[in-house]
């Protein structure tokens, strides 16, 4: 772990024994009727749980994609996390992809992310941050971000109940991530459905060959402008290409034309 925070006192409200009952509370935010955790009362308990904490926020990595934020229980977390990726640096980075667990005690002294820290303080009223990382599958990662706007608010105990926060956010991100994926891949396959229904369409309709139908498809897409799947839909409802807009030639009886 980055910078480990200080021993923890006999006063810490979160010592040991109550990791149990973070994981009583936390079995209250899954949703009713399923085993999915929401993102969003996820990180509203980690407030609750966590003392010092005001904002929480999750971070998603994916492959070949820019971080972003998918959930937060305010509009500071924001701020903060797109001033990391902006400048590609900050402990939400760090613990997503290269740490298990980073803690910042306080921001207007740490040198590790200048870039991130000096714009950090000078745009928000936080001190500390403690990330954890969320494992996931296939490339992706996250984290876990906890705020604090004082500084050195963490404690050896606080690290311990996030760790446990953050295998239930692992839990949420995976369950937001499947559904989005899901989702894309209906509607993928919806649009290669249509796509394929048009082609059929055009080449009973004209007698093409597969090739033709697709080019006399896409050409027609490209000419009116519009999405291939939305004309392919078209297609399908209509039995053919809609007629191209052509320009109105002059008439000799066109007041506007000319007279030869």
């Amino acid at each position: 772990m980055s910078n480990h925070p200080s021993e923890p006192s006999p006063s810490d409200p979160l010592a040991a024994p109550d990791v149990a009952q973070a994981f009583a509370r936390l079995h209250a935010v899954m949703t009713s009727g399923t085993s999915a955790v929401d993102a969003t009362k996820l990180l509203r308990t980690c407030v609750s749980l966590v003392p010092n904490v005001e904002h929480a926020s999750i971070t998603l990595v994916r492959r070949s994609r820019p971080p972003r934020s998918v959930a937060a229980t305010s509009d500071v977390p924001g701020l903060i996390d797109a001033l990391q990726y902006e400048v590609g640096e900050g402990p939400c980075l760090e613990a997503a992809t290269e740490d298990t667990v980073v803690l910042s005690e306080d921001l207007a002294a740490d040198v590790r992310w200048p870039r991130f820290s000096a714009r950090c303080v000078h745009a928000t009223s936080i001190s500390s941050m403690l990330c954890a990382r969320l494992l996931l599958a296939d490339g992706d990662s996250g984290a876990l971000n906890l705020y604090a706007t004082r500084p050195h608010a963490f404690a050896d105990a606080d690290v311990t109940i996030t760790s446990v926060l953050a295998t239930f956010a692992a839990l949420a991100l995976a369950h937001e991530l499947h559904e989005s994926d899901v989702a894309g891949l209906n509607t993928a396959l919806s649009s290669n459905r249509q796509i394929a229904t048009a082609i059929g369409i055009l080449m009973s309709r004209h007698q093409l060959t597969r090739d033709a139908a697709f080019d006399r498809l896409r050409t027609a897409s490209n000419h009116l402008n519009r999405k291939l799947a939305e004309l392919a839909a078209t297609v399908e409802y209509t039995g053919d290409l809609p007629s191209s807009p052509r320009p109105r030639s002059a008439r000799s009886d066109d007041p506007g034309a000319d007279v030869p």
